[in-house]
């Protein structure tokens, strides 16, 4: 009863109803209260929960976005789950959601919204999935191309027709990642490059049979 009327009496609250979740989500990050929080974040939430319809499948992904979001691990081009690192899987949606909506967007609130605009849109096209599909299908394979692409660890496929071609791949896109890694105003060539490389293992914006290599290299 004593605390019940020292709560009544001494403690005081503030209650705010925002007009939008951008305004709540700076008033409860702002000016460094509360844990560092980006868009990735935000985002991740959209994939693993708001877009699941299942618990098993929301804990099922939010585990899996996990596992790739441990750096520090090899990268191999299958599908299995091995970690990038948080900062990759960030600029890969990132780069994604720009390549899909063809526009640039911009920093905090516009890219939350632009990430789940590009996560809207892919479930609007394919009917069957959800957040968990979107995951495997989109975020995990852009990801690890990015990964690979970035470590400069160009060799993609032991099926590359001639040993000649694929050295002139790797050529060209190590050239390609020292543009990117030492010129910020070429930054956004990676958009460009990852949309190939998805391309050749037929996981482009546009789905649809597999890029060649030929085509790849012109």
């Amino acid at each position: 009863v004593k605390m019940v009327d020292f709560m009544l009496e001494k403690v005081h609250m503030l209650v705010c109803t925002p007009e939008s979740g951008a305004i709540a989500r700076n008033i409860v990050m702002g000016k460094g209260k509360g844990m560092d929080n980006e868009p990735i974040d935000d985002f991740k939430g959209l994939v693993c929960f708001r877009y699941a319809l299942t618990e098993d499948d929301m804990y099922l992904t939010f585990d899996q976005w996990d596992e790739l979001a441990t750096g520090g691990e090899e990268v191999s081009s299958d599908d299995t789950n091995t970690g990038v690192g948080r900062e990759i899987i960030s600029a890969a949606c990132r780069l994604r959601s720009m390549a899909a909506l063809r526009s640039k967007i911009g920093k905090n609130n516009e890219e939350v919204k632009a990430l789940e605009l590009w996560l809207r849109q892919a479930l609007s096209k394919n009917e069957f999935w959800e957040g968990r599909e979107f995951f495997v299908k989109e975020i995990r394979p852009a990801s690890k191309a990015l990964k690979l692409f970035r470590d400069g660890n160009f060799d993609f496929s032991s099926s590359w027709s001639t040993v000649t071609l694929q050295r002139t791949i790797s050529s060209r896109l190590r050239f390609l990642r020292y543009l990117t890694q030492n010129v910020a105003c070429t930054k956004e060539i990676e958009m460009v490059v990852l949309e190939l490389l998805l391309r050749v293992e037929g996981k482009g914006v546009k789905r649809g049979p597999k890029l060649s290599i030929e085509k790849f290299d012109k």
